[in-house]
């Protein structure tokens, strides 16, 4: 049995999300409510583009940019917006992911250089 990702309420609520907004996060998350509780992050490599790497989980009312490029810096993201927990599947369920970038001009944070560091 396959499950589906979203619920139709949700599927309702990313088609009322103006086109030209679907691609900035907080507005994305603001519509979402209260559907959506957490927002995963993740950062694309700089020395190695192909390859994104897993930031942290935030919950999504505290989720923005701006925290963002406090906690992180400029670069390519991913926000992965999550929602109530699935007890079948044992996983938060799948909203939507969003890409957004932030210039590069915020240098990334110490946070960031440690989690990009080759093992």
């Amino acid at each position: 049995m396959k499950h589906k990702t979203q619920s139709p309420d949700v599927r309702t609520l990313i088609q009322q999300i103006p086109v030209e907004a679907r691609d900035i996060p907080e507005v994305v998350v603001a519509h979402l409510r209260p559907h959506a509780r957490m927002v995963a992050i993740w950062r694309r490599d700089d020395a190695r583009p192909e390859r994104w790497v897993y930031l942290e989980r935030m919950y999504a009312q505290e989720f923005s940019v701006d925290e963002v490029i406090q906690r992180y810096g400029g670069g390519e993201y991913r926000a992965k917006i999550l929602g109530r927990w699935d007890p079948a599947r044992r996983r938060e369920q799948y909203l939507i992911q969003i890409p957004f970038a932030i210039h590069p001009r915020y240098p990334p944070t110490a946070a960031v250089v440690a989690k990009l560091r080759p093992k």
